[in-house]
């Protein structure tokens, strides 16, 4: 019986559990197979090893809530025997005190009354023991003191009459008030979970704000246009930023994410709330101010991150700091990056490079982030960096020169803060054209954002040493794609002279190429 009860109670809360997607749902899932795997009697709960002591509580009132609203139930049935209903009515002290003269001079009257269908009772005491024939019926026109005592004790209205048919009261009243038994059967209502709304002009705000207005956006689309809306950074060097609450609304099931680069949009529950958000009634006013933007991964060293940034604010200059997909210093002027770019390498990291194909790759993407005025920054370049490669180096600098990229060479930091600050000085009194807004700029350049095939295999040949961007661009275009490249190296005979006119180079770095892709090839 008891086993039978506690199922019942689980399944009741499993469904509660599964309604609002609790993870609780799982815990009584196992409770329920091991109850059902349970083939010993259960007759208390401390038998049960496999219930937590949360769950025993929750469980013990349910199981008593549910005897209480029977045995309710029961005492309002009316029974057949008069005596028992009574009996409830008058206290046990009550029928106690009952005189035995009263109990005779009824038992005398009783036997003249007997061909009688109807009888008045005015005495203020009435015996229950004697038992009624089926035909009787009692009055009670005037109510005993003790019944109307006990009518107060239990609010029941006083113009209350009581007949005795079929061995039955039935109990005819204008108005009862309710027992207390009688709220313990009304639904116990369970308090709706509280809906997150974030605070406003905080970055939950912000975003809730911008996704309301276009749905599948960016983290960089978000955080261009999410500014506004809030009175926090977005993107920050410090760990938490205004778009760190992100989180928190994926959590909360407003925001869902989609596809990769990843996209963000509004829940039926977060539009709703959205509309209900307070309006941002803050007026914003263009400015032409032009405002550097620096990449927060840009510092002097672990324990200096932020030097540029407070050098540069000494200075006067009106800055941000925020991750730049491409380049380290951007300038911006009315929310549109002007036309021109600073990427900033120390000597030794310029060097090391090139040795591992970033370098190339580098300059294919400040060429292809719509902007035509490049300065390559080098910090530092000592003959120790260079080791016995130096002429190759300055090759490879020579290179950089003929693609239309300015190569600036400093001797340490300072230096170059004070060509970052004669750069902003000549943007502030000079008119230069506005390449594109900072959003379209973000969008087109998020690193491996609209990567295929042949971007992929074009990245994949770079990595080659001796491979250069212009041999790269031709291979990628004949072959399309890796996969492509290497069956026809296995699948055809290659000879030396070949090589050069089916992949513009040499045998011999074919050969290097076959190596590095795992190919063993016989080159005749």
């Amino acid at each position: 019986m008891l086993k039978e009860k506690i199922i019942e109670v689980i399944n009741s809360l499993l469904k509660k559990a599964t309604i609002r997607n609790l993870k609780v749902k799982y815990v009584y899932q196992k409770m329920l197979r091991k109850l059902k795997e349970y083939d010993e009697e259960i007759t208390s709960f401390d038998e049960i090893s496999f219930i937590g002591p949360k769950t025993k509580e929750i469980l013990k009132k349910q199981i008593h809530l549910e005897i209480d609203q029977s045995e309710t139930k029961e005492k309002r049935k009316p029974k057949n025997d008069c005596n028992k209903i009574f009996s409830k009515l008058i206290s046990d002290s009550e029928e106690k005190s009952l005189s035995e003269k009263n109990k005779n001079i009824f038992s005398e009257e009783q036997n003249e009354m007997k061909n009688l269908n109807l009888f008045e009772c005015n005495n203020s005491s009435l015996l229950l023991n004697d038992s009624f024939n089926k035909t009787q019926t009692i009055i009670l026109n005037s109510t005993p003191s003790f019944i109307h005592s006990f009518n107060e004790e239990k609010n029941i209205s006083k113009n209350e009459s009581f007949s005795v048919m079929n061995e039955s009261i039935e109990i005819i009243k204008e108005e009862v008030k309710k027992l207390p038994n009688d709220i313990l059967e009304e639904k116990i209502s369970i308090k709706p979970k509280k809906v997150y709304i974030p605070s406003f002009r905080s970055g939950g705000y912000a975003i809730l704000k911008v996704l309301s207005e276009e749905d599948g956006l960016t983290k960089s689309q978000i955080s261009v246009r999410g500014k506004f809306y809030c009175d926090t950074e977005f993107n920050s060097k410090l760990q938490y930023s205004a778009f760190s609450s992100i989180k928190t609304l994926l959590k909360k099931k407003l925001v869902f994410t989609e596809g990769k680069p990843i996209k963000y949009f509004l829940t039926e529950l977060g539009k709703e709330i959205s509309q209900k958000l307070p309006q941002n009634n803050t007026v914003i006013e263009k400015e032409d101010k032009i405002k550097l933007l620096i990449d927060s991964r840009e510092m002097k060293d672990k324990k200096s991150r932020d030097f540029f940034q407070k050098e540069l604010e000494k200075e006067g200059l009106i800055l941000e700091t925020c991750n730049l997909e491409v380049g380290d210093f951007v300038w911006l002027k009315n929310d549109s990056v002007l036309d021109l770019i600073i990427e900033r390498k120390k000597g030794s990291d310029f060097v090391s490079s090139i040795t591992d194909g970033r370098l190339k790759e580098q300059m294919e993407r400040l060429k292809n982030s719509g902007i035509s005025k490049i300065f390559y920054l080098i910090e530092g370049l000592k003959s120790q960096d260079m080791n016995q490669n130096e002429n190759f180096i300055k090759s490879v600098l020579s290179d950089i020169k003929k693609k239309e990229i300015t190569v600036v060479e400093t001797e340490n930091i300072n230096e170059s803060i004070r060509f970052i600050l004669q750069v902003d000085k000549y943007l502030k009194y000079t008119e230069i054209k506005e390449a594109c807004t900072y959003e379209e700029f973000i969008s087109k350049n998020v690193k491996n954002g609209n990567l295929n095939d042949k971007s992929f295999f074009k990245l994949a040949l770079l990595s080659i040493k001796g491979m250069n961007l212009e041999k790269s661009n031709l291979i990628s275009e004949k072959y399309k794609n890796l996969i492509n490249f290497i069956s026809f190296i296995k699948s055809n005979e290659i000879k030396k002279e070949d090589c050069f006119e089916l992949f513009f180079m040499s045998h011999k770095q074919f050969e290097f190429v076959c190596k590095i892709l795992g190919i063993k090839k016989e080159i005749k």
